[in-house]
């Protein structure tokens, strides 16, 4: 029997590297939530900038401040589980290399959404816009085309993909040595 902690070998690769593409999947995905709550204070939002009060941006930044310990403790939380459970590289460094890609991908996918609120006029639209960018991010991500088998007019959408990125790095760090 093979020991699962065994780096030598390739045994599991695939599945290591699908649960890697999984976890970081998940990450991106929870974040199309920020659609909505982009919509439900805009009214008010909307009503403080014609009084003048304060501007739209302000009130992005802190919404930004504010959210991120929670999606901090979310993805912490998240990644304890998926990287020592399935014996992933037993290594403090890689651990951390991963808890960092995940949190850096999670907040780009929560600005990519935002900014899909902000450009369309209602929910309906915005979460198709999502939606659609969520599976042409996937798809384009490097675990279901491999690079090299992706036709040559959507080769260019690897480039501005932050899953595809963040999916490199961690099988990278996963599977170096």
């Amino acid at each position: 029997r093979i020991d699962p902690r065994d780096q030598s070998t390739t045994e599991g690769a695939y599945s290591r590297g699908g649960l890697i593409f999984f976890v970081l999947l998940f990450c991106a995905v929870t974040t199309l939530a920020e659609i909505s709550s982009s919509f439900a204070n805009r009214a008010i939002i909307m009503k403080h900038k014609s009084y003048s009060m304060y501007h739209t941006s302000a009130e992005a930044l802190q919404e930004i401040f504010t959210e991120f310990p929670i999606k901090l403790l979310a993805v912490f939380i998240l990644s304890l589980l998926t990287y020592w459970m399935p014996s992933l590289k037993w290594d403090a460094g890689a651990y951390f290399q991963y808890l960092l890609n995940m949190i850096v991908l999670q907040q780009c996918t929560s600005f990519l959404f935002k900014c899909c609120a902000a450009m369309t006029k209602d929910g309906t639209t915005a979460h198709a816009v999502g939606g659609l960018s969520i599976l042409i991010l996937c798809i384009y991500s490097g675990f279901f085309i491999p690079a090299g088998q992706m036709h040559h007019w959507g080769r260019w959408i690897r480039y501005i993909n932050p899953i595809n990125y963040a999916f490199e790095s961690a099988v990278a760090t996963e599977f170096h040595g």
